[in-house]
């Protein structure tokens, strides 16, 4: 196992290098600088841009690996994030808030392709696992599934297996609505997927907590309140009961 760090010692251009976790040792390949993220997949130090293409609007997220112990460029390659319902490039390729900065296990993670159809990619290979039907936006996943939006914001839901990249089910949009400060937030655990939003034919303000079944993608129930948590056989959420702040937990 190695981790990804930044050497101050190494030249500007190409500060990052990996550590050997086992032994502390660092590894003589070094990669770019872009402001973004630089990961280990096994021994190769993976750099993101995800402006690599902000002026042109086509949402393409550069990828570049450097063999670690080599320093020998590995390959380099694109995928592309997904899009918010007006239009912007959500350019991230995880959860805008949250500590994943990717979905997926492994080296593998979730994508978009050019014409914006779901995607797996490899790290470790810099090449396209499968490719999903249809358009939409990394949202969560796992291991067992990975879960896109129509877009990064708004529109209908689908879950796609991880290792086949088969379409397990699609729901119409639940009516969340859009705005910058109000993003939707996901938890896949267990048999649940659970997302959180603003509903448009909900009068007043509020976030709405709603339950899907993984396997068949029927909604079980719906909680009003911010999603604080999710496992596989509980959900957490924020409320307001009687004018006072809440945290209840459902089984």
């Amino acid at each position: 196992m190695s981790i990804a760090v930044e050497n101050p010692s190494s030249t500007a251009e190409r500060p990052w290098a990996l550590v050997e976790a086992s032994t502390g040792t660092v590894l003589p390949g070094r990669a770019e600088h872009h402001a973004w993220y630089n990961l280990a997949a096994g021994d190769l130090l993976v750099a993101t841009d995800h402006h690599a293409s902000s002026d042109s609007g086509e949402c393409r997220v550069s990828i570049t690996a450097t063999d670690a112990r080599s320093g020998a460029e590995h390959y380099r390659g694109n995928v592309y994030s997904g899009r918010r319902k007006a239009g912007e490039c959500q350019n991230m390729l995880g959860p805008v808030f949250g500590d994943d900065q990717f979905i997926g296990a492994g080296t593998r993670i979730a994508a978009v392709t050019a014409s914006g159809a779901p995607q797996l990619f490899d790290l470790a290979t810099g090449t396209t696992v499968w490719t999903g039907s249809g358009t939409g936006s990394p949202l969560d996943g796992d291991d067992r599934s990975l879960l896109f939006g129509e877009f990064a914001d708004q529109g209908a839901l689908s879950l796609f297996d991880f290792a086949t990249g088969a379409l397990k089910w699609t729901v119409p949009d639940p009516g969340f609505e859009s705005s910058p400060m109000r993003q939707l937030r996901t938890i896949v655990a267990g048999d649940r997927v659970v997302i959180d939003g603003v509903l448009r034919s909900e009068p007043g303000p509020g976030h709405v907590t709603v339950v899907f079944d993984r396997e068949s993608g029927r909604e079980v129930q719906r909680y009003r309140g911010f999603l604080g948590g999710a496992g596989a056989d509980w959900v957490a959420v924020f409320a307001e009961r009687d004018g006072q702040p809440a945290l209840e937990f459902h089984r």
